[in-house]
């Protein structure tokens, strides 16, 4: 009952499923208005052609240009926010995803602005460059991007981050509006009806979808540098793999590394995860991992990176293991068949 809540997403041209605003309805509780902006039928113009084109090229030249941020959204878009502003008598407005980050440009001084921030773009580019490599032409993207992304979260009158590790990292790259760090939550109460894990295991699991590239990159790491020691180790190793990913990438993975599967989404993740060890071979991002409370909330033991359980209070060898050695990795991984031991992680 602490406020009227009025939720606006960039919903494009397709068709608005009401019986998903209804279960968020449900769930966020109180009162909650859905506001899905639909956008202008699709028409080509010489400028959305050149920018198609300019895409792919990009993409092509360098990977690291195609994922910069800071773009301005669509004409429509802002006066659509900012009518339901004045309509509605709106007082905070919460943007989150940093993709949206320049939207606090537009809003009108007579709102609060509060950003969200899940993941540390100039971290995440730091990070890519760390892997990838650094060129003059990089670096210099990295530090406009850097510079960008600090001047407009310094234009919000507050922020907010999923770990104190990140809100730590925003206060020292120059960040001078309050900062608070709010703690992911998943909904525990799920496993009350969950069966146990099987005693033992041969199979690993990874949730992510392709279209986040940290997601990508560690499973190709995993899959290049660790999952053949696996496979040594124990042949009847499998891998499930939940989550969205193209027909390429199914098609050439399966073709290319032994036992691997692709399950797409998945309607029961505590069912598609019992059993199983997780995998979080991240090497790119900050925030949180959802994937690791996820694994812990369903009594499943895990298998992560440094930058992949960073931000939660984990421990290696006591809640699950942690390395970011190829060896190390796929020795975790094998010493977690042993059930009385996945008992007492879990």
């Amino acid at each position: 009952d602490y406020a009227d809540i009025h939720l606006v997403y960039y919903a494009g041209q397709r068709d608005v499923d009401s019986r998903f605003h209804e279960q968020l309805k449900q769930q966020i509780g109180g009162y909650v208005e859905i506001h899905p902006y639909i956008d202008r039928p699709f028409r080509w113009t010489k400028d959305i052609a050149f920018r198609k084109v300019g895409n792919k090229i990009f993409k092509r030249a360098d990977p690291f240009s195609y994922r910069l941020f800071t773009k301005l959204h669509d004409d429509a878009f802002y006066s659509f926010v900012n009518d339901l502003i004045r309509d509605l008598g709106i007082d905070l407005v919460q943007v989150e995803m940093v993709e949206m980050l320049d939207f606090v440009l537009p809003l009108p001084d007579t709102v609060k602005r509060v950003f969200v921030h899940h993941e540390l773009r100039f971290i995440r580019n730091a990070q890519f460059l760390e892997r990838e490599g650094e060129t003059p032409y990089r670096r210099a993207l990295a530090a406009e991007e850097k510079i960008k992304e600090i001047a407009l979260l310094n234009r919000y009158d507050l922020i907010l981050t999923v770990s104190q590790v990140d809100k730590a990292k925003l206060v020292e790259a120059g960040v001078t509006v309050p900062v608070h760090a709010s703690f992911a939550i998943v909904n525990s109460q799920v496993v009350s009806s969950s069966e146990p894990a099987a005693p033992g295991t041969c199979r690993l699991t990874y949730v992510g979808p392709e279209a986040h590239y940290p997601n990508k990159v560690g499973l190709e790491w995993f899959l290049d540098f660790v999952w053949p020691l696996v496979k040594q180790r124990d042949s009847s190793m499998t891998l499930d793999i939940i989550g969205r990913w193209s027909s390429r990438t199914v098609t050439e993975w399966s073709r290319r590394y032994p036992d691997v599967h692709f399950l797409g989404f998945v309607d029961n993740l505590a069912g598609a995860l019992r059993g199983s060890t997780m995998i979080v071979p991240i090497f790119v991002g900050s925030g949180i991992r959802m994937k690791i409370l996820e694994a812990m909330t369903f009594g499943v033991p895990f298998v992560s990176t440094t930058v992949g359980a960073e931000g939660i209070p984990v421990e290696d060898g006591v809640q699950g293991y942690i390395t970011d050695d190829a060896n190390q990795f796929a020795d975790d991984v094998v010493r977690l068949e042993d059930s009385d031991l996945r008992d007492e992680m879990a």
